[in-house]
């Protein structure tokens, strides 16, 4: 076999691996997620239906409604990343989502227990969005691991938004720290501790969509 050949057959082969990556991923985490907003609905709605013991005021259905915007705002934030980001997966990137799941099923878990621990949960959950944001983009700049070139020029087009995207995952993993130390030694979250978080989460889903659609902007032009 010539040079030529071995150089053809090598592209073949990286070309197959770069294609297959967003389509599994994407597999991936929509399995995961559908997983946990089952688990969501059967454990914090269907128990309730059944038990009339078991509460649900105000701050049971805020933390609720709450992690739902959760599950979306990952299920957001990831579907570009794999629909437009490709490079070499490692084994690090094996366990990113089911990392992010297991955080996402303590959240959930979470909710019938002390208001700490879910507000740790989702701290954990928001830092670790943050590491895989410049994890990502660690690989796209260093174009690493036989990262694709095009990389670059869409994180061009999102301009500033790329990296606002694992500050505001940092800040909000603060903002969930200082809500944990609040609460401890509360049985319960007080409303404005609750509905703090569902604003900002209304904010990230928002923020997810205006990246979206820059990268939209940036496709049909």
């Amino acid at each position: 076999m010539s040079n030529t050949e071995q150089s053809e057959d090598k592209s073949a082969v990286r070309e197959r691996i770069l294609s297959s990556m967003g389509p599994s991923y994407l597999s991936l985490v929509s399995i995961l997620q559908s997983v946990l907003l089952g688990l969501l609905f059967v454990s914090q709605v269907m128990d309730r239906l059944r038990d009339d013991k078991l509460p649900f005021g105000f701050i049971q259905i805020i933390l609720v409604a709450s992690t739902f915007l959760v599950i979306l705002a990952i299920w957001n934030e990831l579907r570009p990343i794999f629909m437009c980001f490709r490079w070499i997966s490692t084994w690090i990137d094996t366990v990113i989502p089911f990392g992010i799941a297991a955080l996402q099923f303590a959240l959930i878990m979470a909710i019938d227990l002390k208001p700490q621990y879910w507000f740790l949960s989702f701290a954990l959950l928001l830092l670790g969005g943050s590491v895989v944001y410049l994890k990502m983009y660690g690989y796209i700049f260093k174009e690493r691991w036989g990262a694709d070139a095009l990389n670059s020029e869409i994180c061009t087009a999102l301009g500033s938004h790329k990296w606002s995207n694992p500050l505001s995952y940092g800040v909000g993993a603060l903002l969930a720290g200082l809500l944990c130390v609040s609460t401890w030694g509360q049985t319960e979250a007080r409303p404005w501790q609750v509905c703090v978080v569902l604003a900002y989460q209304l904010f990230l889903f928002i923020w997810g969509e205006v990246g979206w659609r820059k990268i939209v902007v940036f496709a049909v032009k």
